[in-house]
């Protein structure tokens, strides 16, 4: 990143609770990152939100989604917790305009927030 380099971060994966914010995803608080968040608070970089779709015959092609940039949003909005909860929005969007894109073959709300029981 200090040379201009792009590091991509995938955050659609549960994490154990002592290591998660909750936010939520399809209406259900997963437990969720809060790296990429803390990250981009401390370098002040802008997050791309990229999404690959294939295109037959072994291609993809990338989407590229409007960045997010911490200084134009609501200081409200600028939380760790916040940013996790807007680029995990950014996902569930995509995944709702072309859901058959997507296989999680693992339980994404298997880590539930404490006091929550099955």
């Amino acid at each position: 990143m200090r040379r201009g380099g792009t590091v991509a971060i995938l955050i659609d994966q549960n994490v154990l609770a002592r290591e998660a914010v909750f936010v939520p995803f399809f209406g259900r608080l997963a437990a969720t990152s809060p790296a990429l968040g803390l990250l981009q608070k401390k370098t002040d970089a802008a997050v791309v939100p990229v999404f690959c779709r294939p295109r037959g015959r072994g291609r993809y092609a990338l989407r590229f989604e409007r960045p997010i940039v911490v200084g134009d949003l609501p200081e409200e909005e600028r939380s760790v917790e916040a940013l996790t909860a807007r680029y995990t929005k950014v996902t569930e969007d995509a995944v709702r305009a072309e859901p058959a894109l997507w296989l999680w073959m693992h339980n994404r709300w298997r880590t539930r927030p404490e006091g929550e029981s099955a």
